[in-house]
């Protein structure tokens, strides 16, 4: 008789008596331990195999020792052709494990969020998840194994670099209403004795639907590098029962977080967010004086309840009573939200009697839509000048204007854009090519309209003198990637593995989906060399 009953078919019965998983769990292993006992009684020789039968038992898969639950994920991550990380996490007080695990692509680099970012957050959400209080140590890193046990990945650190606090990345809400997240995990994390000061991102609102995993805009990227940190406030969407109350309550978490970051020793707080998150960036600010600055994308605000229209006049009222060092509040043109509204001559004329400085980036630049600021064309068009606004020591009285650069877009773009590998040396010289492929010399970037993502291309020589096409985006996240490429026709294309394709012809390269229809079009200008 077999009595390593599977925790799905106990899973299954559960759910037949209606029971919940852990109290049927419980029961199943109360049963289990009678049975053992009685078959001592009965056949002796049974006693050892028998204890040893449990729930959770370790099992060695090449070497390592993992709990029964983790022992075919490592199998078929060991199986994988091109596997990234693996992450495991047990609890020393009970049977609890759970693990996590990551594939790479080939040719990949630079990735945000990366595989390792990735395989650590599938474990350690897991283990949120099952009230594990332990952190996912690493375990294996591509084919090689580092650790032979949950014991001795923990011992050799070899995560060092990733989050495992309660600001990683990546989470998910379990049963809270608000948890704090750092905006880019793949970036240092300054902390408050050094740092110039911190950003505060909240997102915005969609019913209740999840919003929590928008990625922060990739301008506060141009920040973080800059010795700022920036993190954001994530709202739980079943939460979102009312506008009136999510506001409230995301504008008290928000007074909240400001005062930690200062008693914690941040000299300076800007406060930032977009849509919704603009309205409780705002009506925050105007509740604290320990904000240093403000930047509203797009911010908006039903006028009478959840159901009400949105109302540009109540954004007008508050930023007239804000007494923020430096205040920075972006009107898209053509926003669908405010039904194409130009919102700009409203808070220019608030603004002029503002005591102090100002940026408004309304609808004469060339910012589109409601999420027209999250984009990484805003980021590389207007993104060094926002940053020089909040970061200058003086700045002057009244309105900050940014000027259409190309010398500045292409640094912004240079610094965005994933690195490319150090290996690989961009084909410069046209005579050094092919004639069909001497238009493609030298490295370009543009931006994929109506997105707003920027790409990135270029013609490169690897270490085994073979050609590949280098192809990078940026945008909430950033990847770039070597591609085998063809020619015809005076253009060259290659193929993104379950992405689509992209073919460059002249200045011109056009990114089509996996589906075939609503291309993205790009025109290129050279890319800043190091």
């Amino acid at each position: 008789m077999r009595t390593d009953i599977p925790r799905a078919q106990q899973e299954d019965a559960c759910r037949g008596r209606g029971e919940a998983r852990d109290t049927c769990h419980r029961k199943s292993d109360v049963c289990l331990s009678s049975f053992r006992r009685l078959a001592v009684g009965v056949v002796g020789t049974l006693v050892v195999l028998l204890l040893s039968v449990r729930e959770g038992r370790a099992q060695s898969v090449a070497g390592v020792t993992v709990r029964s639950d983790c022992s075919a994920p490592l199998a078929e991550y060991l199986r994988e052709p091109n596997p990234g990380e693996f992450f495991y996490v047990e609890d020393a007080q009970s049977s609890k494990h759970t693990c996590g695990f990551s594939v790479e692509e080939p040719g990949e680099f630079d990735r945000y969020p990366s595989s390792m970012q990735t395989a650590f957050t599938i474990c350690q959400n897991r283990a949120d998840e099952r009230g594990i209080p332990a952190p996912c140590a690493l375990i294996a890193r591509g084919p090689t194994i580092l650790a032979h046990s949950y014991r001795e990945a923990q011992a050799r650190q070899n995560g060092a670099g990733m989050i495992s606090d309660a600001t990683r990345c990546g989470q998910r809400p379990l049963n809270r209403w608000f948890w704090v997240e750092r905006a880019f995990c793949d970036q240092s994390w300054h902390g408050p004795a050094k740092a110039s000061g911190v950003v505060i991102w909240n997102h915005g609102i969609l019913g209740t639907v999840a919003q929590y995993s928008a990625p922060v805009p990739p301008v506060f990227r141009l920040l973080q590098a800059r010795g700022w940190d920036v993190l954001k406030i994530a709202r739980n969407n079943l939460a979102e029962n009312s506008a009136e109350q999510s506001l409230y309550r995301a504008v008290v978490r928000t007074l909240e977080e400001i005062a930690t970051r200062r008693r914690e020793g941040y000299a300076r707080v800007i406060l930032a967010g977009q849509s919704f998150g603009g309205a409780i960036t705002l009506e925050a600010a105007e509740s604290s004086k320990d904000v240093y600055g403000v930047v509203a994308m797009a911010p908006g605000l039903r006028a009478i309840g959840g159901a009400g229209r949105l109302d540009a006049a109540v954004t007008e009222r508050t930023i007239g009573h804000l007494a923020v060092d430096r205040l920075s509040l972006v009107f898209p043109r053509q926003d669908s939200m405010f039904g194409g509204l130009e919102r700009g001559p409203g808070a220019t004329s608030v603004l002029a009697g503002r005591i102090g400085s100002f940026l408004l980036l309304d609808e004469k630049y060339d910012i589109v839509d409601h999420g027209g600021g999250t984009t990484g064309k805003f980021a590389i068009k207007y993104g060094l000048c926002l940053i020089q606004y909040l970061t200058s020591l003086e700045v002057g009285n009244g309105a900050v204007r940014c000027q259409d650069s190309l010398a500045e877009q292409g640094r912004a773009a240079k610094e965005l854009l994933p690195r490319r590998p150090d290996a690989v040396r961009v084909v410069h010289s046209p005579d050094s090519l092919a004639r069909d492929l001497q238009g493609f010399a030298g490295s370009w970037y543009g931006v994929l309209e109506p997105s707003g993502e920027v790409v990135s291309f270029a013609i490169v020589d690897l270490p085994d003198a073979s050609r590949r096409a280098l192809f990078s985006s940026m945008s909430g996240g950033r990847r770039g990637g070597l591609h085998e490429f063809s020619t015809g026709n005076e253009s060259l294309m290659f193929r993104l593995p379950g992405r689509g394709s992209v073919v460059v012809r002249g200045t011109t390269v056009t990114w089509t989906p996996e589906t075939g229809r609503d291309s993205q079009t790009a025109q290129l200008a050279p890319l800043p060399e190091d």
